[in-house]
């Protein structure tokens, strides 16, 4: 939705700037004016911005994963050319044939058009707008969705206070695979292993708080991780993709990725930190728990624990919560009764 204002916006900003007066594109390619030139820019736009959301979530991801950066860059301009082309022959050859012309005739002048210092002006600017678009989504996915607008909003300069639920995942036996894999190729086993968990980050509304070693912590807004079970039904999605992957990891690297997790929420306080490198930091008892939680996971042979807290506040028939222990965590006062989660689909 965001790309498809964005150039809805874009579009008609180009035709205020450049054909305000009486004389607009299609007087210059003979076609003569056109009534709402507003209505065809919006709907040019539109499709541009439909195109390019399409490629930016299903087609980019995939297909750019493995390239290098200025490979990638490559692609996208070759892409971007060729929709911003096929859409311009679309719209004359529509405009061509209301006016009246055949549509054969409207391809003849749509050719006439790419030749022409109005296509050049065009295609500069669309090239410009499209590579400060890019550049906002790079920095959105490198901070994490909506990040990006709540520092512009300066909504962190000050500690606030928000209820939300964190995930620490951590890859199991991790020391014996870097071991057999070696640095380099244990690290790229690792990147494989988040690749394929950013695949379904967007999916259900999570967060990446941080990478650290083979271990990954996802944060939810407490309404985005109930909504749908989302915080729970995304570890057994994670460990569904894969199994469905392990071919592939044997393959290349004879070892089957197997993960463990923790779940916990309550309140964190949230602060920009940081000056050079700023990052939005929660602290709180909350991630202390649990971490140390998941920490649990071999002694208790369990791939999910679970606080209390997160098991009073599901509601859903798909996933039943089996009690393990009431454990004595490390710095606190109070016992934590721990549970494993069980799905049913």
């Amino acid at each position: 939705m965001f790309i498809i204002l964005y150039w809805i916006g874009a579009g008609n900003l180009y035709i205020l700037i450049r054909y305000s007066g009486s004389t607009n594109a299609l007087v210059e390619i003979g076609l003569g004016e056109i009534e709402n030139i507003f209505l065809w820019a919006t709907l040019a736009s539109f499709c541009t911005g439909a195109g390019l959301g399409i490629l930016e979530i299903f087609i980019y991801p995939r297909f750019t994963k493995k390239k290098s950066f200025a490979i990638s860059i490559v692609y996208r301009t070759i892409i971007f050319i060729s929709l911003l082309v096929l859409i311009i022959m679309i719209s004359l050859c529509g405009v061509s044939y209301l006016k009246g012309f055949e549509i054969s005739e409207g391809l003849i002048l749509s050719l006439d058009f790419f030749l022409s210092r109005s296509f050049f002006i065009l295609l500069l600017y669309m090239v410009i707008i499209g590579a400060f678009m890019n550049f906002i989504l790079f920095i959105n996915r490198r901070s994490g969705p909506g990040v990006i607008l709540n520092l512009i909003k300066g909504k962190y300069h000050h500690p606030i206070e928000e209820e939300r639920i964190f995930m620490f995942l951590d890859l199991q036996s991790s020391s014996k695979i870097a071991e057999e894999l070696g640095h380099i190729k244990f690290s790229k086993f690792i990147q494989d292993c988040f690749s394929d968990l950013s695949d379904i980050l967007l999916t259900y509304h999570a967060s990446i708080y941080q990478f650290v070693g083979d271990e990954a912590v996802l944060t939810w807004r407490k309404q985005n991780g109930l909504k749908n079970i989302n915080c729970i039904i995304i570890f057994f999605e994670f460990e569904r993709l894969l199994l469905m992957r392990q071919d592939y990891y044997m393959e290349n690297y004879n070892h089957k990725p197997i993960f463990k997790a923790s779940l916990h929420g309550g309140y964190v306080t949230v602060a920009e930190v940081g000056s050079l490198k700023t990052e939005v930091a929660y602290h709180g008892d909350v991630l202390n728990t649990a971490a140390r939680i998941q920490g649990l996971c071999n002694i208790y042979n369990q791939k999910l624990l679970v606080t209390e807290s997160i098991v009073e506040i599901i509601d859903s028939r798909c996933i039943q919560a089996k009690y393990i222990d009431e454990v004595k965590l490390r710095g606190k006062k109070n016992k934590e009764k721990i549970f494993t989660l069980h799905t049913h689909f």
